[in-house]
C-alpha cells in the first residue's frame, strides 16, 4: 500500500543551561513525527535522539567562513531596529552556486505566504527577514530519495534522522554559527533542496526545516513556525498514548480540562470558549483528542492547521502568536530625548510598532493624570501644560487593543509605556516669582533696574545698567510658553 508523506515537528529539550555544560554532556532532541493520516487529519510517532554538542571548530567555522566572504547576506524585510524585531533568517542546504536563483526565488514564496496569513498579515511589522546564501558543494540532501545517499552539503540535513524516514535535520551548531551573522537571528527557517516532502521544527534551537520544492511546502512550513515561534502543541491524537493520564501540558492549545471545566477554573482557552471566528476555524470549544492522545486530552477546534494541513490557526493559538510577536517586538519603538529636563521649551515625541489594519490607543499622563486631549499624539510640547515651579513626570502610553488577545496577562506583552523627568524652575522673567509671568512682572524688573539692583543686571557688559538689560528682560517675557500665564 502506498504510504502519503510525513510532516515533522521537533521539540528540542534542552538539559544544560550553559555552553560550558554542553561540551561536556549532548543534549536530548525529542522529536515529533507526523504524517498525514485518515480523514485528512495528520498522524505521528515521537522518537528521541541525543544532539552532539557544539565543537569550537564548528562553532567558529561561520566567522572563518564570513571573513573570506562565503555567505551573502540580504535584509528582505526590515521593519526596525533588530532589537526590537523578531528576526527570521532564510538559509538553504543543498543548493549549488548554480542554484542559488532556486533558493531565492523559493525563500520568496514562503515570505509571501507567510504574511499573507494571520495573524502574520496584520503583525508583519514586528518581523525584520533576511537571507544567508549558503553553497553547498552537492545539490540536494542526504537520503534522498533513498536512505544511504550522502551528499556533501553546507548543514549537513537529510531525510531519516534518527530512522525517520521523512524526518528533516541537519547540523544545529553550524546552522546557528552561521544565522548568527544575520543582524539578527531569533527564528531560522531552513529550506532544503527537495522536492519530497518533508519537515521538522525545534522548539529548542529554533529552527525549522522544510523541503522547499514539494508542493505543499508552504502549509508545511506555516505548521512548523507555529511550533517554533509560537511554542504550540500538535492537535492530531496518534502517536502518544492512547489515553494521557500526565499533568496539564504547558501548551497553550492542549488541555487535560474540557469546555465546562476551563470555564469553572478560568483556565487555558476558556475566554474564547462559545464563540466562533470563521477565519480561525471556527468555533472554539474542547473536543478530545490532542498532543498524540485520543483520550485524556482537548483541543480548541475541530480541525486547525496544528491538526491539518491547509487550514488556519485557531483562535487560542492566533492568540499566542500575536503574543510572541509583541514579546519580540515592544510596542514602543523608540523616543526621545532622553534625560532629564528642565524647564518649559522642550518637546517629547515616541515612535511605535504599528500592527497592519488598526492604530494602537495612545495617550499621555502627567503622573498619575491622563492629560486631556493626549489621545492619538505622538509629539508633546510641554508648554502646553502651564506647569507650574516643580518636578512632574511626563508619561507617554501605547497599548495594542486588538480583539485577538484576551488573557490579562499576555496584554500586559501589548502593552508599553516610556517617562521623562522634568524640573520646572521659576522663569528668569517670573520677578514675582508667582509661577504667572504678566504685568506686574514687568513693573518688578523696571523698578530693580532703575535702582540698579544685580538681579536686574541681565546681559553683557555685566556691571552696567543699559539697553541690552531691558531687550533680554523683553525677550525672557516673551518667549516663556504662549499659554503660560497671562504674559
Amino acid at each position: 500500500m502506498h504510504r502519503r508523506p510525513f510532516c515533522i515537528s521537533a521539540l528540542v529539550l534542552i538539559v544544560q543551561n550553559s555552553l560550558a555544560a554542553q561540551t561536556q554532556d549532548s543534549m536530548i532532541d525529542t522529536i515529533h513525527v507526523c504524517y498525514p493520516g485518515e480523514n485528512g487529519h495528520l498522524a505521528g510517532d515521537v522518537i528521541h535522539m541525543p544532539i552532539d554538542p557544539p565543537t569550537l571548530e564548528s562553532l567558529d567555522a561561520a566567522e572563518q567562513a564570513q571573513s573570506r566572504g562565503a555567505y551573502n547576506i540580504e535584509t528582505l524585510i526590515d521593519s526596525g531596529r533588530s532589537d526590537n524585531r523578531v528576526d527570521i533568517v532564510f538559509m538553504g542546504d543543498g543548493y549549488t552556486e548554480d542554484e542559488l536563483d532556486l533558493f531565492h526565488a523559493q525563500v520568496n514564496e514562503q515570505i509571501a505566504f507567510m504574511f499573507d496569513k494571520e495573524p502574520f498579515k496584520t503583525y508583519r511589522s514586528h518581523f525584520n527577514v533576511h537571507r544567508i546564501d549558503v553553497i553547498s558543494n552537492e545539490s540536494g540532501i542526504d537520503n534522498d530519495p533513498v536512505e544511504g545517499i550522502d551528499r556533501d552539503t553546507a548543514l549537513d540535513t537529510g531525510y531519516w534522522c534518527s530512522g525517520i524516514e521523512r524526518a528533516i535535520c541537519g547540523d544545529w551548531s553550524k546552522i546557528r554559527s552561521i544565522s548568527s551573522l544575520a543582524p539578527g537571528d531569533e527564528q531560522v527557517i531552513v529550506l532544503c533542496n527537495s522536492t519530497r516532502y518533508g519537515g521538522a521544527a525545534s522548539f529548542g534551537q529554533l529552527i525549522s526545516y522544510v523541503a522547499a520544492g514539494h508542493s505543499a511546502a508552504d502549509w508545511v512550513l506555516l505548521h512548523e513556525f507555529g511550533h517554533a515561534f509560537g511554542h504550540l502543541a500538535d492537535e492530531y491524537q496518534t502517536g502518544g498514548p492512547t489515553t494521557y493520564t500526565g499533568p496539564e501540558t504547558i501548551r497553550t492549545n492542549a488541555s487535560i480540562y474540557d469546555a465546562e471545566d476551563q470555564l469553572a477554573l478560568e483556565t487555558k482557552w476558556h475566554d474564547w470558549i462559545g464563540e466562533s471566528f470563521p477565519e480561525f476555524d471556527g468555533l472554539v470549544g474542547s473536543w478530545e483528542g490532542a498532543m498524540y492522545s485520543s483520550f485524556g486530552l482537548f483541543r480548541p477546534s475541530v480541525n486547525s492547521l496544528m491538526r491539518s494541513l491547509g487550514r488556519q490557526f485557531n483562535m487560542p493559538s492566533v492568540e499566542e502568536l500575536v503574543y510572541f510577536s509583541h514579546i519580540g517586538a515592544r510596542v514602543i519603538d523608540s523616543h526621545s530625548p532622553q534625560g532629564e529636563f528642565h524647564g518649559h521649551g522642550h518637546s517629547f515625541s515616541f515612535d511605535v510598532v504599528q500592527p497592519v489594519g488598526h492604530d494602537l490607543n495612545v495617550w499621555w499622563q502627567l503622573g498619575f493624570d491622563v492629560i486631556p486631549g493626549s489621545e492619538g499624539r505622538f509629539i508633546y510640547d510641554l508648554c502646553e501644560l502651564q506647569l507650574q515651579p516643580g518636578e512632574y513626570v511626563l508619561i507617554a502610553k501605547a497599548q495594542d487593543d486588538t480583539p485577538w488577545v484576551r488573557d490579562e496577562q499576555k496584554r500586559m506583552a501589548l502593552f508599553g509605556n516610556v517617562w521623562w523627568n522634568i524640573v520646572i524652575d521659576t522663569p528668569p522673567a517670573d520677578r514675582t516669582a508667582d509661577g504667572i509671568i504678566d504685568f506686574a512682572d514687568l513693573i518688578h524688573f523696571l523698578n530693580d533696574y532703575s535702582n540698579e539692583d544685580p538681579m536686574a543686571d541681565l546681559a553683557e557688559p555685566f556691571g552696567e545698567f543699559d539697553f541690552w538689560d531691558v531687550s533680554e528682560y523683553l525677550r525672557l517675557f516673551t518667549e516663556v510658553c504662549p499659554t503660560h500665564g497671562d504674559g
